[in-house]
């Protein structure tokens, strides 16, 4: 609804609402006055006053702790359990001195003390549980006045016994898990008395939960292993629909999901573990989405990707380069792709969360692919077998120096606000209205109530609104954004060009198989002659080395008569070898 009506529709609501927003605090206030009215003219402030329950006690010295009060001869002192890290009740090494605007957020407290080493004394204690309040005061003359007051006091009154020496007893507090209350304790005895105030506001880390047997504990596990394999299946269902429409997931292995959370959530818990134990321990089943939101993710990554690797060539004939030699250059490029194919449309993938979610909303970028100025996209002559890592190749157009046009897939918010075409001379409310028209309130409002549902059940589930408000921040931004469609244009060259440069890389590849059977082939007649020259060799030592080695023996152990023979014939196989030379 755009134009003039929903203009004036606009205004009517904008006025409407500023006129309840004007009008609430004014009926608020008197509700409260009327109600505070009523309130304090009936409220009972109880048997102590503001200026008595507001006694801190009187601290022991000053280098005590300001817990220690001094009682007869000995001391008294009050101590805490945290609910924090480390902290147990039942260790009372972690206990902590009561000191001035100390909140209590435990059940109990413990009054400990040295009352002497043989003594045995009995106390009683006082609790006084009250909140800072107005009391309805009219004197004599009708004038009306508010002071304030203790309002809301409850009493609760036992006994201590401390033995000699150092001893230590717990007292049980009343609960107070809604709001904030004030505690002023007393302490009397035979040797004086003591006070101390504080406030409590029991954890919900504290509470006492209802597993008394371990059937208890089993049934309260089996139901909630049981909701988180419920809830984890059907998000993984939503999730493999819309990762069938994306084509792929966002692309980022889980170790990275890990890495990005960790120092948040390490950060998060370091600085609120308080409140984040809390949140856990009054809404446990906060944990049940966490873990299927972490298992779905997980599982996303692991899918499957039904994609093809798409290799472009562009062989740039429109920038050759040429040398002074006559050589020359010729540029070629290869782009790589993802492509998809979702509900019959091909288009590009990438990795990415926003365009994740953008082709889950069908805003794939359409792959078009263009011949001769004709798109011709179901051309399966233009596709060749992909080679090395790539599944299909096309070949780019060559003469054009740009022949792929990309653009990808987003995410905007632009839409939400038109400017519009305002008349210089029109009047405020005339203006008012065009800017108001401009707005895309169909989206903001819904988007709105998504945000305000999110508060709403985040308090209600699991006792934080702002964590309900994170998370409905993403389903709102879904529905108050809009996908941007991406689109791919790829100008390619004809089948026979493709056919041609495939033939050549493939004859270029047997070039180089010929060459280098040539190659080796000569490497091994070469290495061939040389060990058949080393062997020769190393067999013409071998054999001259056994010759002077029998040479050797035979001087120095042949007689001399066999000596000289020797040598006659072979004087004389000398002579008769240059006579026949002759």
């Amino acid at each position: 609804m755009r134009g003039r009506s929903r203009g004036v529709v606009a205004v009517v609501a904008l006025l409407a609402l500023l006129a309840v927003a004007a009008g609430a605090p004014t009926v608020t206030a008197q509700e409260n006055e009327t109600a505070n009215t009523t309130a304090n003219t009936t409220v009972e402030t109880g048997p102590y006053t503001l200026e008595e329950l507001r006694d801190r006690g009187v601290r022991g010295s000053e280098t005590a702790p300001p817990s220690v009060r001094r009682y007869g001869d000995g001391q008294l002192w009050l101590r805490y359990a945290l609910t924090g890290l480390g902290s147990s009740a039942g260790n009372p090494a972690t206990y902590n001195y009561l000191s001035s605007g100390t909140t209590v957020k435990r059940d109990e407290v413990y009054l400990g003390g040295f009352l002497g080493w043989d003594t045995t004394t009995e106390l009683d204690v006082e609790l006084v549980y009250w909140q800072k309040g107005q009391v309805r005061v009219e004197d004599e003359e009708g004038n009306v006045r508010y002071e304030p007051a203790a309002v809301n006091q409850t009493v609760e009154e036992t006994s201590v016994t401390l033995s000699g020496g150092y001893d230590r007893e717990s007292i049980d507090l009343l609960t107070s898990y809604d709001e904030l209350e004030r505690v002023t304790m007393f302490v009397s005895g035979p040797d004086g008395d003591a006070t101390w105030r504080f406030n409590i506001k029991t954890s919900v880390l504290a509470q006492p939960v209802s597993i008394d047997t371990r059937s208890d504990l089993a049934l309260w596990g089996l139901g909630f292993v049981l909701l988180m394999l419920v809830l984890t299946l059907a998000l993984m269902k939503l999730a493999h629909r819309l990762h069938e429409r994306a084509g792929k997931g966002p692309g980022y292995p889980i170790w990275l999901y890990i890495a990005g959370a960790f120092p948040i959530g390490f950060l998060t818990f370091v600085l609120g573990y308080q409140q984040v134990l809390s949140t856990v321990a009054e809404a446990p089943w906060i944990l049940i989405p966490l873990v299927a939101l972490f298992a779905t993710i997980a599982a996303i990554n692991w899918w499957g990707d039904d994609t093809e690797s798409v290799g472009v060539v562009h062989v740039d004939m429109t920038s050759p380069q040429a040398h002074e030699d006559g050589s020359g250059d010729i540029p070629v490029r290869v782009e790589s792709y993802e492509v998809a194919e979702v509900d019959g449309v091909r288009g590009l993938v990438v990795d990415g969360i926003t365009p994740y979610l953008a082709r889950a909303r069908g805003a794939i970028p359409e792959l078009s692919l263009f011949c001769g100025g004709e798109e011709r996209t179901e051309d399966p002559s233009l596709r060749f077998p992909g080679r090395g890592s790539y599944d299909t190749i096309y070949f780019a157009d060559p003469f054009e120096s740009d022949p792929t046009t990309v653009k990808r897939e987003g995410w905007s918010l632009s839409h939400l606000y038109e400017p519009p075409e305002t008349d210089p001379d029109a009047g405020a409310v005339d203006q008012i209205v065009d800017q108001l028209t401009a707005v895309a309130w169909e989206r903001l409002i819904p988007a709105a109530g998504i945000l305000a549902a999110g508060w709403l059940l985040g308090g209600l589930l699991v006792a934080s609104s702002a964590i309900g408000l994170l998370v409905s921040a993403i389903p709102a931004a879904m529905y108050a954004g809009q996908p941007v469609k991406g689109f791919a244009e790829w100008h390619l060259a004809p089948a026979s060009y493709g056919s041609v440069l495939v033939a050549l890389v493939d004859a270029k590849e047997e070039f180089d198989e010929v060459a280098d059977r040539d190659y080796f082939r000569q490497k091994y007649h070469e290495e061939m002659g040389k060990n058949a020259a080393e062997h020769k060799r190393q067999t013409e030592e071998s054999e001259l080395s056994r010759f002077e080695q029998v040479m050797e023996e035979l001087n120095g152990d042949v007689p001399e008569d066999l000596d000289s023979e020797l040598t006659q014939d072979s004087a004389q196989q000398a002579r008769t070898e240059a006579a026949s030379d002759d």
